[in-house]
């Protein structure tokens, strides 16, 4: 009796188990398709680039963090978060990440350079940057290297000074199947009732997906941890475009201290210190600094139409 249960058991959590892997792979392919379906890849006198490009009239430029993909920050558009109906948001992939090879560009600046390249394509002149988390260094290149270009910068929780970061070794398929996982117990939750609840879970299952395929972003998150150990001191002093910084207090990620940092050395900034706030106020707070970044972008954007 104890061989059959055994038996009869085994056979239904291998049941479970097929189906459960068939709905991951199903849910992989479908991000994977997708990711193909919403953007571009353009060819520059620097490298291939990959970009998403959403909305019409003057540009922000948009700079994920690590790891990412231009997805990453695609959510936040898509879910208005950004609330600007009349802006065009540029959103590259950094080399490394997604469609965008590493060879387009590895240091901060030449990322700098690949994005100038990019809006040149597209016939941009002037756009607003918004660096995020682990695309701060890149978007503090871009401004310091092509100041005509920028209009005014936006860091939030942004990498500022070398930090040391140490990867995972968990195999990528696991970390996409963990991720599944996290995604399928949300999905089992009951339907929040406030709409802000459910931008907030409609933002937390988009940054879900936006790291899958993990493997698709190994190479850039890398190499995004090699150009934070050895990040030299920026002369962010001579940054003179209008900055909004923006942090959490209780950030361990990226401690509050590089804003700080940046906030004493960039003269014409304004520093936003949000109280108990984690790496993930960006969407536990999204209602509060959407807020703020729309009206800095209005101010800013609408001086160059």
């Amino acid at each position: 009796m104890l061989t059959w249960i055994w038996r009869v058991g085994l056979a239904a959590f291998l049941v479970v188990l097929s189906t459960e892997l068939i709905r991951f792979y199903a849910w992989r392919s479908h991000i994977a398709r997708q990711l193909l379906s919403q953007s571009s890849v353009i060819e520059t006198n620097y490298g291939a680039v990959e970009y998403a490009d959403r909305g019409k009239g003057p540009a922000v430029l948009l700079i994920h963090g690590t790891p990412g993909g231009y997805d990453q920050v695609l959510s936040f558009v898509d879910a208005g978060e950004l609330g600007q109906p009349h802006v065009r948001f540029i959103m590259p992939s950094r080399p490394g990440y997604l469609r965008t090879p590493i060879s387009s560009g590895k240091t901060p600046q030449d990322q700098a350079r690949l994005f100038a390249a990019l809006l040149a394509k597209l016939k941009i002149g002037k756009v607003v940057v918004i660096g995020a988390s682990g695309g701060g260094p890149s978007a503090l290149a871009f401004v310091l290297h092509y100041p005509e270009k920028c209009s005014a910068l936006v860091l939030e929780e942004a990498v500022i000074q070398h930090t040391a970061v140490s990867g995972s070794r968990v195999p990528p398929l696991l970390v996409d199947f963990l991720l599944f996982a996290v995604r399928e117990a949300m999905r089992l939750q009951p339907t929040p009732r406030e709409p802000e609840q459910r931008i907030m879970t409609a933002l937390q299952i988009g940054q879900i997906e936006s790291l899958v395929p993990y493997g698709k972003r190994l190479t850039g998150q890398s190499n995004d941890y090699d150009q934070f150990a050895q990040l030299p001191r920026l002369p962010l002093a001579q940054i003179h475009a209008p900055t909004l910084i923006l942090h959490g207090t209780e950030d361990k990620d990226v401690p509050i201290a590089h804003a700080e940092y940046a906030h004493a050395q960039i003269a014409h900034s304004e520093f936003v210190k949000l109280e108990n706030a984690d790496h993930r106020m960006v969407v536990t707070l999204h209602a509060e600094i959407s807020r703020i970044v729309s009206e800095f972008i209005a101010r800013h954007v609408e001086q160059y139409p």
